[in-house]
């Protein structure tokens, strides 16, 4: 697809769904159309705080309506610890305090982790989205 074919299948979705980064931007190009509401779930890195500000802040903005889905099990997250620089802390202690969003390392290791969803634990937040999607549209 061309960046111009990209663009116009973007702003017409009304449901974006991905993992925290820049590709979440996509908000500002959605569907804007308050008779058919627009929705971004966001999935959230293991064991970071504060990640879901940038996009429920955008999507708000946006009049989109946002749901986040944190991966809470350290086991569904890929850890890529060569980007962490421990400075003589122990791997596990810095591991177990999480991040918050200040800082390099926040953007060097915390957010570059890839993760598993288990939709065993998931499936509430998951059906809580599709409903408050199934809901909206019912009125509109």
């Amino acid at each position: 697809m061309t960046i111009y074919e990209q663009l116009w299948e973007l702003s017409r979705v009304s449901v974006l769904a991905g993992m925290h980064g820049s590709g979440l931007c996509n908000i500002l190009l959605m569907k804007k159309d308050r008779r058919s509401p627009s929705f971004v779930l966001e999935i959230t890195p293991w064991n970071t705080f504060g990640t879901h500000v940038f996009f429920s802040n955008l999507a708000n903005a946006m009049n989109i309506h946002y749901r986040t889905l944190p991966v809470t099990n350290r086991t569904n997250a890929l850890l890529h610890t060569h980007f962490l620089r421990l400075n003589g802390e122990d791997l596990e202690s810095v591991l177990e305090s999480g991040s918050d969003t200040e800082g390099s390392q926040f953007f060097e290791f915390w957010i570059n982790q890839d993760v598993r969803v288990d939709l065993t634990t998931s499936t509430h937040i998951l059906q809580e989205f599709l409903h408050a999607i199934n809901r909206t549209r019912q009125h509109y």
